[in-house]
């Protein structure tokens, strides 16, 4: 394995903003793939813990269906959260992704193309229940704090003091999900029209 664990800037620990060393992580991860590692040389967890941000951003910003129709029902996108979500101790959100896969993996070939041309916005929405039961649950399951205290706390997390490439000011990135929020998106989630992936994510692995 090219990077067997997770690497983040030192200023990134040190920061007081909660998202900075989830946004370090990101940097690194974006880093080591466009230099050409493969994704199955990277940290299982740093892979993780970098789409569960995805997910978390994308659901904030337009509900479930929008997450599954921006990645596609990637199965190695949806891999890696199905992996991350019980380490940082989110028992409630893996259960309720085991549920978002099982509802999206029921549907036949036909059913997921329909969805991803266009059905998102054409039907009722297949996941808004599961999109209200996010938004309670992130209250007292906050996937942001989790995510970041799962890095602070990582027994192999590496604090490079060099920095790390292509850092950014965490939560003042224009696509976090609490950009001027001090509640970083909590409320209402509202079913969105089709989005870019965040700039800063990749959702589809070589």
């Amino acid at each position: 394995m090219l990077v067997d664990h997770i690497v983040v800037s030192q200023e990134s620990i040190r920061n007081s903003d909660v998202y900075a060393v989830i946004e370090s992580n990101i940097s690194v991860v974006n880093y080591l793939l466009e230099e050409g590692a493969e994704p199955g040389e990277l940290s299982p967890d740093a892979l993780g813990s970098y789409y569960v941000d995805y997910y978390v951003a994308e659901v904030m910003n337009g509900g479930i269906s929008q997450f599954m129709f921006n990645c596609s029902g990637d199965h190695q996108v949806l891999d890696h959260i199905t992996y991350a979500l019980p380490l940082l101790g989110a028992t409630g959100h893996a259960e309720l992704f085991s549920e978002v896969r099982a509802r999206w993996e029921v549907k036949d070939a036909e059913e997921q193309r329909a969805f991803l041309d266009g059905g998102l916005f054409e039907s009722a929405d297949p996941f808004e229940e599961l999109s209200d039961r996010f938004s309670e649950l992130n209250g007292a399951e906050d996937l942001i704090e989790l995510n970041a205290a799962f890095i602070r706390n990582h027994p192999t997390v590496e604090a490079d003091p060099a920095g790390t490439p292509g850092g950014s000011s965490g939560r003042d990135h224009p696509d976090h999900p609490g950009s001027g929020d001090p509640a970083r998106g909590a409320g209402t989630i509202r079913r969105g029209e089709q989005t870019p992936l965040r700039p800063h994510h990749r959702c589809h692995l070589r």
